[in-house]
């Protein structure tokens, strides 16, 4: 018997430009960021089935930090208790671009080029993660696993 899944999708904005500030992952200090060229986005997945649920989100940042994971773990604990969301169940990914904001990090060494942590990117990674998954929870709708079917072919 195929079980019911319910799944949501979600998406946010995550630019954020500190004007002459350098950007992530480069580790030079002329790489530095003037304007937007184009938007940064999050994009949030959340699936359950039944009570338990798990979060999957992409960001079109270098990375995620271990301090911006308990962020948004600990938001999520907060306005979903009744979900149980941990590090168990939340899967915070990263396209590895670096061409987006650093600073983001509570490691020095990320930091040394941008120079030093930045609040306000930190505050939009999460804002924005934030935004995505919320978006995800509400639209969530039912969905079916099919069961896979492996036929040799030629």
């Amino acid at each position: 018997m195929n079980k019911p899944y319910r799944v949501g999708v979600g998406k946010a904005d995550i630019t954020c430009l500190l004007y002459g500030k350098g950007m992530m992952g480069y580790g030079m200090h002329e790489n530095v960021a003037y304007s937007i060229e184009t938007p940064l986005y999050v994009r949030a997945f959340v699936i359950a089935q039944g009570t338990q649920k798990i979060v999957f989100v992409v960001a079109e940042i270098c990375f995620y930090t271990i301090a911006l994971k308990e962020a948004v773990v600990k938001t999520l604990q907060k306005q979903y208790p009744d979900d149980h969301y941990s590090d168990a169940n939340v899967l915070l990914t990263a396209q590895h671009t670096h061409s987006g904001v650093g600073g983001y990090s509570h490691h020095i060494l990320y930091n040394l080029c941008v120079p030093g942590f930045q609040q306000k990117n930190f505050d939009t990674i999460v804002k924005g993660t934030m935004e995505a998954i919320v978006m995800a929870n509400n639209n969530m709708q039912t969905a079916w696993m099919m069961p896979l079917c492996c036929k040799r072919i030629g």
